[in-house]
């Protein structure tokens, strides 16, 4: 009983401290390569529709976690607003997430996968041609809450120059109509070929 009561707190901190209800565009990165010895390997990186400007040519990415691979730790302290390290955990982190964030996040990865706009295709070659790495980049326009954190230690390391990474944290919907925008047009084909996308280890 104490557990599903420390449980219901934990979830009631997140949904207060977490971002307000904003516009979003989930870029999904899957890299391949070919001739070479690694699997496809899948990252997803997040920017604040309200940040993406077409004058400035810029549209400033940050990781992002769709799946529950972060600590309960790392939720709770990022929704608080303090710097956390995702990709470090000791004999003391916790797992204990309420129910209702691991279906939520399920949710998300599902819409975020299933309704995803193909934008661009990038090619590299090195090693005398014999080994390419494709990556195809998607997006995917949506409505909801992430939390929004500091990050330090080894996810640095994976960020891309980055240092801050955003959260799920909430109730999520498909922005429709979103690619049929201005702004929507300007991501499709904005460069991200310089972007190194990988963000876990």
């Amino acid at each position: 009983m104490k557990k599903l009561s420390y449980l219901f707190i934990l979830f009631f901190v997140f949904q207060i401290n977490g971002q307000q209800n904003m516009d979003w565009v989930i870029i999904t990165f899957v890299e391949e390569d070919k001739g070479g010895r690694h699997p496809a390997s899948t990252h997803y990186w997040i920017t604040k529709t309200a940040t993406i400007s077409e004058v400035g040519y810029k549209v400033p990415i940050f990781p992002t976690y769709l799946r529950t691979e972060y600590s309960s730790d790392c939720l709770t302290e990022c929704c608080n607003g303090k710097k956390i390290d995702l990709l470090t955990s000791t004999t003391k982190t916790e797992f204990n997430y309420p129910k209702k964030h691991i279906e939520q996040t399920k949710e998300l990865l599902k819409m975020v996968n299933e309704n995803r706009e193909f934008l661009q295709r990038v090619k590299i070659t090195w090693g005398d041609q014999k080994i390419r790495r494709i990556t195809k980049i998607y997006g995917t326009a949506i409505k909801g809450n992430f939390c929004e954190c500091e990050i330090y230690g080894l996810s640095l390391r994976f960020a891309d120059g980055r240092q801050k990474v955003l959260i799920p944290n909430g109730k999520y919907s498909l922005n429709s109509g979103f690619w049929e925008s201005d702004i929507g047009e300007f991501v499709k084909f904005y460069d991200f070929s310089k972007v190194r996308p990988q963000n876990t280890l």
